[in-house]
């Protein structure tokens, strides 16, 4: 059986918005268009293993129709999760908590011990080249000492690039969501919008997959939530 991997599922995202050209797919995915029809193959045995309709080429674009029903039980599924969203998950999580605790982590995301250490590995290196500060905690977790603003504006970055794709996934980023629980998430959204219709920015998909975050100040339109 095919195993999905974080390539797979960039490509479902946007065949999950319309039909695209390899050409277009290997841009939005960073991806030679080479390795398109590899990629397309694997997903093909995936959704035949699951008993879907396969993706289909016509007038050299590709397109996947699924009932939305069945769309939204294919991005509920927990190996639904890229490795791109589980390092802005435990970002996201450290940032706004504080504190952390991988072991518990592990759990959540059903990772091996080898895995979540080597995912926050990175989120360390953002953390050491931002100059922000954290201590381990014996026993108990890693807690956030101090705060860059370089790393702040990361925070953001990531902040917005959540509140977009919730806008047109067919999943809603569950892990992501319960960080921010306390929040009025659809009060929130309505205000970003508002910010990217006043600086005449779009809010659509392609914005999201092409570049993940806007080159633009994302402190200054913080401070607008």
């Amino acid at each position: 059986m095919i195993i999905i991997n974080s390539t797979n599922i960039n490509i479902l995202k946007l065949l999950a918005q319309g039909q695209f050209s390899a050409e277009v797919l290997a841009l939005y995915t960073n991806m030679e268009k080479s390795s398109i029809k590899k990629n397309i193959v694997q997903i093909n045995e995936f959704l035949t293993d699951h008993n879907l309709s396969k993706i289909k080429k016509s007038n050299s674009k590709f397109s996947l129709k699924l009932s939305t029903k069945q769309w939204e039980n294919l991005f509920s599924r927990k190996d639904f999760i890229t490795s791109e969203e589980i390092l802005d998950y435990l970002f996201i999580k450290f940032i706004h908590n504080k504190f952390i605790n991988l072991e518990n982590e592990k759990e959540s995301l059903n990772l091996s011990r080898s895995s979540i250490v080597r995912y926050f590995q990175n989120i360390k290196q953002i953390l050491d080249s931002t100059n922000s500060i954290y201590e381990y905690q014996n026993s108990k977790g890693i807690k956030l000492i101090h705060l860059s603003e370089e790393c702040k504006n990361i925070f953001c970055k990531k902040i917005i690039k959540f509140f977009m794709s919730r806008d047109f996934k067919k999943n809603k980023d569950f892990f992501i969501s319960t960080i921010l629980s306390e929040y009025n998430l659809l009060d929130l959204l309505d205000k970003l919008h508002k910010i990217l219709c006043t600086n005449k920015m779009s809010s659509t998909s392609f914005i999201m997959v092409l570049s993940q975050v806007f080159k633009h100040n994302f402190i200054n339109y913080a401070t607008c939530f």
